[in-house]
C-alpha cells in the first residue's frame, strides 16, 4: 500500500496527535518491568460483567500483549505486534465491548480482514463474547447474499466484522450519503494489518472507498504477527503508538527442517511418504487406511497442514491424499464459499486429518490442534512467519517441514536471516518429530516403492480436475445458447 494513500484519512486529530507526540515507546526493559502475572481483567479497565463472560469461556488472565495494549488502545492509534496465538484479537475486541457497552452506537466498530475465514472467526469471537449486552455483529463477506448483507448494514449493526472487498462494494451501491452511516464510528482495527500494505491495486481502493467515509476522529489499530517496512514507516509517518511483544520470535517449541527434492514430480511422493511416517498409513502397500506402518514416528499425532503453492496445485494434493486413504480437506480461493467454511469446520471437528490449503489457511486462523505443516513451496520470509504460527499453538510441540529444490537456498537463507533462526536439513529422522525415531531415509526406496503407487493417484487427480473444468465449460455454453 502507497504510504500516502490515508494522508488524509488516517491521522489522528490535531489534539490526538498531540497526545500520539507525547506517548513514550515501549522499550524492551520497559515491558519486562511492567509485566504482571496477577493482573487481571479488571486492572485494565474492563468491567466486571465483561470480565466474568470471558471467564464464562475459560478466559482469567490477559495474556503479554493484552496487558500492554488494552489501555493503549482507547487513548491511541496503535501498531500492535505480536506472534500467533498471543491473544491479538481480545486486544481490539475488548476496549470495542466495554466503551460499547458504557455508550452503544451504531457503526461503533469495524473489524477489516484479509479472508473471509479470518472474519468468520473474528465474527464468531466477538459473538460469543457480545450477545450477552445485546450487542451482535454483523458479518460481511464475499460468497453471501450482498443484498441480505446491505440490509443488515442498513440496519446499524454495533459492530461490523468485514473483508474489505464486499463492505466497499456495498458502500458503492448504496446511493444515499453513506457518511452519515458512519459518523459514530469510533474504532478502526486492520487485522494482519501488514496483508494491506501491498502494491495490490483493487485491495488498496476498496480500503480507500472505506476509509474516506469515516470520521477522522476514530482509533485505528494496526494488529500484525510480522512487522514489514511499509507498515512501520506508515506507523511512524502518523505517529502511531507502536506496542511490540518482548516475545516476537518463533517459539523453540517448533522443530524446523527442510529437505531438497531432486525433481518437481517426485514432490507428492515424498508427502505422501513423510505422512505415511506420522500417521502410520502404509502408501507403498494397499490397505483400509487404518495405520500398519511399524516405523511410525509418533501414535499422538493429530492433524496437519499442507500448505500449497496455487489453487490448483491444493486440490491436486487433497485428492490424490485421499486417493491414498488419507483423510484430507482443501481450502483454496478457487473453493465456493459455503465449501471453504464445510472444510474448515471438518477440519475443525477432527472429521479430517490433513487441510491441504493455499495460504489463505496461513493467516489468523487459530484451530489448536495442528501438529505438523508440510510447505511445498519455499515461501516468502513473512509468509514463513505467518504459515508456522498455525502449528505449536499454545505451547504445544510441533513439526514444520519445507520441501524444496536445490536452487532454493537463497531463500532459506532469507528467512533465517530475518527471523534469527536455522533451518537444518533433515538427514535421518532421529529426533524429526517430537518423542519419534526411525531409521535413515531411504531415497531409492521411496523412489522404487512409493513412486509408482503416488504418481498414479496425482494423474488420476489431475483427469479428474480436467473433466470437470471441461464438464463446468460445456454446462456454460449450454446456459448461455438457452
Amino acid at each position: 500500500m502507497p504510504i500516502d494513500i490515508f494522508d488524509q484519512n488516517f491521522q489522528d486529530s490535531s489534539e490526538t496527535k498531540q497526545q500520539t507526540v507525547d506517548v513514550v515507546q515501549l522499550s524492551l526493559q520497559t515491558q519486562k518491568q511492567n509485566i504482571n502475572h496477577q493482573y487481571e481483567f479488571e486492572n485494565l479497565g474492563i468491567s466486571f460483567e465483561l470480565s466474568q463472560v470471558l471467564e464464562a469461556h475459560s478466559i482469567t488472565k490477559p495474556t503479554l500483549i493484552q496487558q500492554l495494549s488494552i489501555k493503549q488502545i482507547n487513548l491511541h492509534s496503535s501498531l500492535i505486534v505480536s506472534p500467533t496465538a498471543s491473544g491479538k484479537t481480545l486486544c481490539f475486541v475488548l476496549p470495542s465491548l466495554q466503551h460499547l457497552t458504557q455508550n452503544p452506537q451504531p457503526f461503533h466498530s469495524i473489524f477489516l480482514a484479509p479472508t473471509r475465514e479470518l472474519a468468520q472467526q473474528i465474527f464468531d469471537q466477538v459473538s460469543c463474547y457480545s450477545r450477552t449486552f445485546g450487542l451482535q455483529p454483523c458479518l460481511i463477506t464475499g460468497g453471501q447474499s450482498i443484498s441480505l448483507q446491505t440490509g443488515q448494514l442498513r440496519d446499524g449493526p454495533y459492530i461490523i466484522v468485514a473483508t474489505p472487498g464486499r463492505l466497499a462494494s456495498i458502500i458503492r451501491s448504496i446511493q444515499s450519503d453513506i457518511s452519515t452511516y458512519f459518523e459514530n464510528n469510533q474504532f478502526l482495527v486492520l487485522d494482519e494489518a501488514d496483508f494491506f500494505f501491498t502494491d495490490d491495486t483493487q485491495f488498496n481502493d476498496d480500503l480507500t472507498t472505506i476509509i474516506q467515509h469515516l470520521p477522522k476522529t476514530k482509533k485505528v489499530v494496526l494488529a500484525t504477527a510480522s512487522n514489514n517496512f511499509l507498515l512501520n514507516q506508515f506507523a511512524e509517518l502518523h505517529q502511531y503508538q507502536k506496542i511490540i511483544s518482548p516475545s516476537f520470535r518463533i517459539p523453540q517449541n517448533i522443530l524446523q527442517h527442510f529437505k531438497i527434492v531432486p525433481q518437481d514430480f517426485q514432490a507428492s511422493s515424498y508427502l505422501a511418504f513423510f505422512l505415511s511416517i506420522l500417521t502410520g498409513i502404509d502408501v507403498a502397500n494397499k490397505n483400509d487406511g487404518k495405520p500398519q506402518n511399524k516405523n511410525v514416528l509418533n501414535t499422538k499425532i493429530r492433524q496437519g497442514i499442507v500448505f500449497a503453492e496455487s489453487g490448483e496445485q491444493a486440490e491436486i494434493y487433497n485428492r490424490l491424499l485421499n486417493q491414498l486413504n488419507f483423510k484430507s480437506v482443501a481450502l483454496h480461493g478457487k473453493m465456493k464459499q459455503d465449501d471453504r467454511f464445510l472444510s474448515i469446520q471438518q477440519f475443525r471437528l477432527g472429521q479430517a486429518l490433513i487441510l491441504v490449503a493455499t495460504d489463505l489457511a496461513s493467516r489468523g486462523l487459530d484451530i489448536p490442534k495442528v501438529d505438523f505443516i508440510f510447505q511445498m513451496n519455499i515461501p516468502k520470509s513473512d509468509t514463513y512467519l505467518h504459515r508456522i504460527g498455525r502449528v505449536g499453538r499454545s505451547g504445544q510441540n510441533g513439526t514444520s517441514m519445507i520441501f524444496m529444490k536445490a536452487n532454493e537456498f537463497l531463500f532459506k537463507d532469507n528467512i533465517e536471516a530475518d527471523h534469527n533462526i536455522t533451518i537444518p536439513e533433515l538427514i535421518n529422522f532421529n529426533n524429526w518429530c517430537w518423542n519419534g525415531k526411525i531409521d535413515n531415509f531411504n531415497e531409492d526406496w521411496l523412489i522404487r516403492e512409493v513412486f509408482p503407487k503416488v504418481s498414479k493417484a496425482e494423474l488420476t487427480a489431475k483427469m479428474d480436475i480436467q473433466m470437470e473444468n471441461i464438464g463446468e465449460r460445456i454446462n456454460r455454453k449450454k446456459s448461455f445458447y438457452k
